[in-house]
């Protein structure tokens, strides 16, 4: 896992990451780096967690996360999505796993995501099966975005709506 400590690019990181990551070194040992500028540093101290993408933040308390990771869960209460997917996607995905309490990284898989302007449809695979989300993208007041920084727009993208996804039947036919 990587936690961002990055001093000069937020102070943030330094704060509030330097700590976790030495606290999670103690707990975890090499599998621990501190690395450079993760984004999201407003949400000090940020982790990435590995294979999966993982992506945390505010983590507070090493020790429940040093816990879910070593057991191959991901952290629900810091998790902010998986940086391979897009923004709605994240939101869509967070909320699936928050719904239902789905912590194993292959619990939701994203299958695909559609943005139209403000408004992303996502669909998903749970292990209650298909799901489609609904997400729109809102302004929200400005706020510091970092430690001492000045406030700044915010555009996060925020789900309206979880569905069962229909799922047309297969043509056994089909190839």
């Amino acid at each position: 896992m990587a936690v961002c400590t990055h001093a000069k690019r937020d102070a943030c990181c330094a704060l509030w990451g330097r700590p976790v990551a030495t606290a999670l070194e103690a707990l975890m040992g090499a599998a621990v780096w501190e690395t450079s500028h993760t984004g999201g540093h407003r949400f000090a101290a940020s982790v990435l967690t590995f294979p999966h993408g993982g992506v945390h933040g505010r983590v507070t308390d090493p020790g429940a996360f040093a816990e879910a990771v070593g057991a191959g869960r991901i952290d629900l209460a810091t998790y902010r999505g998986n940086a391979g997917l897009r923004r709605p996607a994240q939101a869509a995905e967070v909320a699936l796993r928050l719904q239902a309490a789905l912590a194993r990284p292959d619990d939701v898989t994203i299958d695909d995501c559609t943005v139209e302007g403000d408004v992303a449809t996502v669909a998903a695979t749970t292990p209650a099966g298909p799901r489609r989300v609904v997400v729109r993208q809102r302004s929200l007041p400005p706020r510091p975005t970092s430690c001492g920084g000045a406030p700044k727009a915010v555009h996060p993208w925020i789900v309206t709506s979880i569905d069962d996804h229909p799922v047309a039947p297969r043509d056994p036919a089909a190839p």
